[in-house]
């Protein structure tokens, strides 16, 4: 949340619905897991 532009833009607009920084980091985390998910799922095609 201190480094990454898009993280941060996520984490500021969590902010101004009323979300606690404890809130921001569950959002984060949910983000990060379907980003993981997505890229398991459909690996980069090699060879």
């Amino acid at each position: 949340m201190r480094y990454d532009p898009t993280t941060r833009d996520l984490a500021e607009r969590r902010r101004a619905k009323g979300k606690t920084d404890h809130e921001i980091k569950r959002c984060l985390k949910h983000y990060i897991t379907g980003q993981l998910y997505r890229q398991l799922e459909n690996p980069p095609l090699t060879g």
